[in-house]
């Protein structure tokens, strides 16, 4: 039987062959044990898929510096192209049952 954390979604399914457009961005930090430490790990990007009527998703890179700070994308209008580099997408089921949609890629790039 196939699971739900076992289906794959590729970029092109997620933005129906639109561009992905950079919004937002935010760092994120390990945990160890349950418990925050000050240590970066990555940066989640806040993008929306132009062709998909405009659906919002967070790609999470693993990556010591970001692609572009809050404060650049801000001064080029709040909003980037990008290219994501391997790009995988999945589905999940959280405690109270909700179908969530998560994705990582190994890269990014930004198109201007």
């Amino acid at each position: 039987m196939i699971k739900l954390n076992q289906i794959h979604i590729t970029e092109n399914m997620i933005t129906q062959n639109g561009k992905i457009i950079l919004i937002g961005i935010r760092e994120i930090v390990e945990y160890v044990e349950g418990q925050r430490t000050d240590k970066t790990i990555g940066y989640a990007y806040n993008c929306v898929a132009t062709g998909n009527k405009y659906a919002q998703f967070i790609v999470k890179v693993n990556q010591k510096k970001p692609v572009i700070s809050n404060e650049e994308l801000e001064n080029l209008g709040g909003q980037v192209e990008v290219l994501f580099t391997d790009f995988v997408g999945k589905f999940y089921q959280n405690a109270s049952k909700e179908v969530i949609f998560t994705s990582t890629a190994a890269g990014i790039e930004v198109i201007r």
